[in-house]
C-alpha cells in the first residue's frame, strides 16, 4: 500500500504557516484489465491541510524595584507543524465526530436501501384502506358536483364553503390533499410503474446511492493561570465545519419474483402494520420508522455485490489563548497572544458489508420543514378547537 506524505514546509522548522498533504491508497494489480463490475472498493486516504500561526512576541519579567527586564520565553513561532495539527485533533475529538459519523453512516444506508428496495406501491396498505379511498373519492366528487350547481345558480359563497377555500376550512383543504390525494395519486404511478417493469423487467444488475450530512460546530473555553499568578484567564477553542457520509450499493438481481412481490409490499408485515397505525407519518418526521421497516426487507431478490461507504471532513478550527500582564508583588509578567488556526479537508473510503440488522431507525429532527409545520398546524385545528 503506497503512501505519500507531503510538508510546505517542513514540519521539523518552527515557522507561520505549514500545507500538508496526506495520502495512502491501495493498488489492484492488473487493474487496468479488468471489468467494471470486477474493479474491487480500494481503501483510499487523502488529507488536504493548512496550518498557520501568530508570531508569539515572547514572555517577560520585569522587576518593578530595579527595573531589571529577564527574558523567560524568547518572541518565536511556537508550534512545529504536528503540534498545530494535534490542537485541531484535540477539538475533533471534543465534538465527538466518531458517534456523528456512525449516526451518518447508519442513516445513509437506510436511504440507500430504500432506493434498492424501489418500492411501487404497497398492495396490502392499500387493500386495506380501499373503503376509506372509495368514500374519499364519492364524497369528493359529490362536493364538486354541488359547488358546480351553486356555481350556475350564482351562489360564490356557497363555492367557496363546499369546495374548503374559506379560512376556517383551509386547513381541512390541505390535509385532504397532502393526505388523501396525493398518497392516491403516488399509488397510481407506482402500480403504472410496476405493470411497466411486469413487461420491461428490472435490470440484472444496477446501483444506489445515498449521502447523510452534518455540520459540526463546536465554542469553548479554556481556563488557565497566567504567568505571575493571579485570576484565572480564559483560552478560547471553535471548531466549525461539516461531515458528509456517502454510501454506494451495488446490487445484482436474482430472484425477480421475490423483489417484485417486495416492491408491491407484499413481504412486509411489519411496514404494513405501522402504515395502518394512525398519525404514524407524524412520528416519522422525528424518528423514520416507515424508511428503516422498508429497508429491512430491500435485499429480498436481490444480492450485494460489493457496497463502499465514504467520509468527507471538512473543518476550520482556531486556538488562542490570549496575552496577559499580572503582577506577583515585585515583578510585572508579560506574555504574548499564542494563537494558530487550522483548515482541514480529508476523504476516506471503504468498503463495508450490509447487514439490515445492525441498522436501526434514523432521527430527523433536523429535516424538520416549512411544509411540516404546516400540516402541524393543520392537525392541531383539525382535531381541537
Amino acid at each position: 500500500m503506497p503512501d505519500y506524505d507531503q510538508w510546505v514546509p517542513d514540519p521539523a522548522n518552527k515557522v507561520g504557516s505549514y500545507t500538508r498533504h496526506f495520502k495512502v491508497w491501495k493498488r489492484t494489480p492488473n487493474w487496468g484489465k479488468l471489468q467494471a463490475d470486477d474493479v474491487p472498493v480500494n481503501d483510499y486516504d487523502d488529507l488536504k491541510a493548512q496550518y498557520s500561526q501568530k508570531y508569539y512576541t515572547g514572555q517577560f519579567r520585569t522587576d518593578m524595584v530595579t527595573g531589571e527586564v529577564v527574558t523567560v520565553v524568547q518572541p518565536q513561532y511556537l508550534f512545529f507543524g504536528y503540534g498545530i495539527e494535534n490542537e485541531l485533533s484535540k477539538l475533533m475529538i471534543a465534538t465527538d465526530q466518531t458517534n456523528i459519523v456512525s449516526r451518518l453512516f447508519n442513516e445513509a444506508q437506510v436511504k440507500a436501501l430504500g432506493k434498492l428496495a424501489d418500492q411501487k406501491i404497497n398492495l396490502a396498505v392499500a387493500l386495506a384502506e380501499g373503503r376509506k379511498t372509495c368514500e374519499h373519492i364519492l364524497s369528493t366528487a359529490m362536493r364538486v358536483s354541488n359547488a358546480y350547481r351553486a356555481l350556475r345558480k350564482g351562489r360564490l359563497g356557497e363555492v367557496a364553503d363546499i369546495l374548503g377555500v374559506k379560512p376556517n376550512k383551509a386547513h381541512k383543504s390541505w390535509l385532504e390533499y397532502k393526505y388523501g390525494w396525493m398518497p392516491l395519486l403516488m399509488d397510481v404511478k407506482g402500480a403504472a410503474e410496476a405493470l411497466a417493469q411486469q413487461q420491461l423487467g428490472r435490470p440484472l444488475k444496477f446501483s444506489v446511492s445515498s449521502k447523510a450530512s452534518s455540520a459540526v460546530k463546536y465554542s469553548g473555553v479554556v481556563p488557565f493561570t497566567p504567568a505571575g499568578g493571579g485570576p484565572s484567564v480564559n483560552g478560547v477553542r471553535a471548531l466549525a465545519g461539516s461531515l458528509e457520509v456517502r454510501v454506494k450499493i451495488y446490487a445484482e438481481l436474482t430472484s425477480p419474483h421475490v423483489s417484485a412481490a417486495q416492491q408491491l409490499g407484499l413481504t412486509n408485515p411489519m411496514l404494513v402494520a405501522w402504515e395502518l397505525v394512525p398519525f404514524s407519518f407524524v412520528f416519522d418526521w422525528f424518528i423514520s420508522v416507515g424508511d428503516y421497516l422498508k429497508s429491512l426487507t430491500a435485499l429480498q431478490g436481490v444480492t450485494v455485490r460489493k457496497a463502499m461507504k465514504s467520509l468527507v471532513i471538512d473543518m476550520n478550527a482556531t486556538v488562542a489563548d490570549p496575552s496577559t500582564v499580572t503582577f506577583d508583588g515585585r515583578y510585572r509578567w508579560d506574555t504574548g497572544l499564542i494563537q494558530c488556526e487550522a483548515k482541514l479537508r480529508q476523504y476516506q473510503r471503504r468498503s463495508f458489508g450490509v447487514d439490515v440488522f445492525e441498522l436501526y431507525p434514523p432521527s430527523n429532527l433536523m429535516s424538520l420543514d416549512a411544509t411540516k409545520l404546516i400540516t402541524s398546524l393543520a392537525l392541531l385545528q383539525a382535531t381541537h378547537r
